[in-house]
């Protein structure tokens, strides 16, 4: 089905249509992390997210470089309790 498509259409053509694609994607993307997510801390708990956003920092860098959530784990233990005062239970 691919091969149909790019043998259908010009080759820019579909590089454009993808380009499209993945420049909605990040801009979605960040979108929900910068505007809707600190936009449901702050609603939820009254406090500034973006000190929050600044201390998990850490575990976001391990999920994106590693995209294991078994790796990543140990660090947002670490950042959620240590960093955020968020009780270990």
């Amino acid at each position: 089905l691919l091969c149909y498509v790019v043998m259908a259409f010009n080759i820019a053509q579909v590089g454009k249509y993808i380009g499209w694609l993945l420049a909605a994607g990040f801009i979605s993307q960040f979108l929900q992390a910068f505007a809707v997510y600190p936009l449901l801390y702050f609603t939820l708990t009254r406090r500034n997210p973006f000190p929050y956003i600044k201390n998990i920092t850490p575990a976001l860098a391990t999920a994106f470089a590693t995209a294991s959530s078994a790796a990543t784990f140990p660090w947002t233990l670490q950042c959620a309790t240590e960093k955020n005062g968020i009780p270990h239970t």
